[in-house]
């Protein structure tokens, strides 16, 4: 992802397109003039840490070494049921905002497979994260009705984190009796 900042909080982004097979890429018309900075980021790659460089110079070529990520798994289940609920996008967030993600927010590196069953390979080792998921929530007088209950991990561990969520009736996820 390219992205422009200015000095005032304000900025804009979008998709680096053409990339070769060597991971070459070419950014035409920058115009260096203009306050602020521009940058890329790296992300979503299975395996390796998002990483975010800024463009120092548009005239000289741009290294970005990608560093190997670590790995949690888990599950996400149903809260009443305990059944697995496939199809569920996971994310993490740091619990310590010094740690700082460079993408601020890690995704897993799928939904939730059939067993709901997910994995991250983009943690950073002995970071504190925050789970949860993209699903239905609605918090009533401080009570939350339906949504996920945060699941705590440290990246890299081994013990695998269930995320409970409780559904809604009317949501699009519901949970897989087991086979």
């Amino acid at each position: 992802i390219f992205s422009y900042n200015t000095p005032w909080n304000h900025g804009f982004g979008g998709n680096v397109d053409s990339i070769n097979k060597e991971g070459e890429f070419l950014i035409k018309n920058l115009n260096t003039d203009v306050p602020g900075n521009y940058s890329i980021l790296i992300k979503d790659v299975p395996g390796c840490r998002p990483v975010r460089k800024i463009i120092e110079s548009p005239d000289e070529p741009l290294e970005i070494k990608l560093e190997k990520g670590y790995i949690v798994k888990g599950k996400v289940i149903d809260d009443e049921t305990g059944w697995p609920i496939p199809d569920v996008e996971v994310y993490a967030l740091p619990e310590d905002y010094r740690e700082q993600e460079p993408s601020t927010y890690l995704d897993a590196d799928e939904k939730t497979n059939r067993d709901g069953e997910f994995i991250f390979s983009t943690m950073a080792q002995q970071h504190r994260y925050s789970l949860s998921t993209r699903t239905n929530r609605r918090y009533e007088n401080g009570k939350l009705y339906y949504g996920s209950l945060p699941a705590n991990v440290i990246g890299g561990q081994e013990e695998e984190v269930i995320i409970r969520v409780i559904l809604s009736e009317s949501g699009r996820h519901k949970p897989r009796k087991p086979d």
